[in-house]
């Protein structure tokens, strides 16, 4: 299932800005594999599911950049731009670790006994 970010276009002090509405179908770190949440980029929803946190390479930094958005908060159409192409390479990487594991998990199972 697709993930999904809704926001509304308001202005705020005369100002542009996107207001969070809904953050759907995010996984927090925890529901993720391993192999994804091992190097950047990544997301993942704080347990609430009210908060994305996406995690950005940065060069010459060994520690990712944290990029948030949250329900109710506003952002300018800059920073909203970069949190969803983030959010976009994110989930193609996502979604090539799970088809992956999907191929494993056919091949991976069974019982076997080994004599010694």
């Amino acid at each position: 299932m697709l993930a999904e970010i809704k926001a509304e276009r308001v202005l705020v002090r005369g100002e542009p800005k996107w207001k969070i509405e809904g953050l759907r179908n995010f996984k927090t770190l925890d529901e993720c594999p391993k192999e994804y949440v091992n190097s950047p980029p990544f997301m993942g929803a704080n347990r609430n599911k009210n908060k994305l946190d996406i995690y950005i390479p940065t060069k010459g930094v060994e520690a990712p950049q944290q990029k948030t958005i949250e329900i109710g908060e506003f952002y300018d159409n800059g920073y909203f731009k970069e949190i969803l192409w983030w959010a976009k390479v994110c989930g193609e990487k996502l979604a090539g670790i799970n088809k992956r594991q999907k191929a494993l998990q056919e091949t991976w199972k069974g019982e076997k006994t080994f004599t010694i």
